[in-house]
């Protein structure tokens, strides 16, 4: 099965052949501005801008886009303007790299060496030689590596692993290893599974106050190790098995958040799947107004222990990845294994002072929503949360 950007890729290629598609010089210039595609991304239709990019770059060079796209990657923020940020980019680095012309292997050279950098900074921006910049910097013995470059590398690996689901990326990079030799042992780190739960890898971007940097000198991968997609057609299904919504015995249909400074997480989550092995919990709510999915749900972090987090994941997105926009956490107990706990909650990046306290309802949901309905219709019809 072919990714659906590639496939994509393909059916425009089989309708130009070899003509190359126009919408005018002044168009062709400007769909190489990468601020074009993280506006449309939001409020698009993933496939619709899929078929724009094969449309607009088949047979033609794209090196303006991709370079545009490095540096805004490179000098995206964290928090949910950099997520926005960072799922426009993937799309349009995975799209252009899907395109089967001419041009292919250069864009995806182009898309990992970059040597350009932002502003005369010393790293380069290609996807590949950013990492090993901050990888070499890891060992120097004088050099302070602060959480932002411990960050900053995960966000990169985090965005490798995505891209290695491309076939044409995946035989670049087995053309090319020696490019990547030091990332390794990241790129190719397997799962650790958790129970039935969710594997995570150590540089997957989730950091709270009380973690300590990660450890990079992990396990040596032997040489059969591959990247993900390399020769594992069954990965993609594994992967989606780990979040299959199975029902587990469980005496707490949802759970009530409030009392956060972040006001806009509070509210009734139901429950909504499952992650690590246990039921997770949503809500849809406005946040910087925009309408999303907030998300209760437990998760290994980076020093391999196990948080609760608040958060918001992204449309199609699996929880637990550096593309969340986090607001609190609290450390898995004992006690607090199954369930998420009412206190002890810390604030992660989007959040707020106080922390919030939770409260686990037995009530079937279908009662609460009901009532909820019943509330609204009373106050002049408007929806209750």
């Amino acid at each position: 099965m072919f990714n659906r950007c590639e496939s994509i890729a393909y059916d425009i290629a089989s309708h130009f052949v070899n003509n190359r598609p126009t919408l005018g010089k002044f168009a062709d210039e400007g769909l190489n501005s990468f601020a074009f595609y993280c506006n449309l991304v939001p409020n698009s239709n993933d496939q619709f801008i899929e078929y724009f990019l094969a449309t607009a770059f088949y047979m033609k060079k794209s090196d303006g886009l991709i370079t545009n796209t490095l540096r805004s990657l490179y000098t995206a923020p964290q928090g949910w303007h950099g997520n926005e940020i960072l799922n426009a980019g993937l799309m349009v680095m995975n799209s252009l790299a899907s395109i089967p012309d001419i041009y292919q292997n250069d864009r995806i050279s182009l898309i990992m060496q970059c040597r350009q950098n932002v502003n005369n900074d010393e790293h380069p921006i290609g996807l590949l030689r950013a990492p090993n910049a901050f990888h070499s910097m890891r060992q120097r013995p004088s050099e302070s590596y602060s959480h932002t470059l411990i960050d900053a590398y995960e966000r990169y690996i985090d965005i490798l692993k995505q891209m290695t689901h491309i076939r044409s990326v995946v035989k670049w990079m087995e053309e090319n290893r020696s490019a990547w030799a030091s990332l390794e042992r990241d790129i190719c780190e397997p799962p650790q599974h958790t129970g039935h739960g969710q594997s995570r890898s150590d540089y997957s971007g989730r950091r709270d106050s009380n973690d300590v940097g990660v450890d990079m000198d992990h396990n040596q991968q032997s040489d059969s190790d591959v990247i993900p997609g390399m020769h594992e057609s069954e990965e993609d299904d594994d992967e989606d098995s780990r979040f299959d919504d199975v029902p587990e015995p469980c005496e707490f249909f949802n759970v009530k958040v409030s009392n956060a400074g972040n006001t806009d997480v509070n509210g009734l989550y139901e429950r909504d799947g499952q992650c690590e092995g246990v039921t997770k919990y949503s809500r849809y709510g406005q946040f910087k107004g925009n309408t999303c999915k907030f998300s209760l749900f437990k998760c290994n972090v980076s020093n391999n222990t196990q948080h609760w987090y608040i958060s918001v994941v992204p449309g199609g997105r699996e929880p637990g990845t550096v593309q969340d926009t986090d607001f609190y956490s609290a450390s898995v107990t004992a006690e607090y294994e199954s369930t998420p706990p009412p206190t002890g909650w810390n604030k992660c990046n989007e959040g707020i002072h106080p922390p919030p306290t939770l409260t686990l309802l037995r009530e079937d949901p279908v009662v609460i929503q009901s009532f909820d309905r019943s509330v609204g219709d009373q106050n002049g019809g408007q929806p209750f949360v």
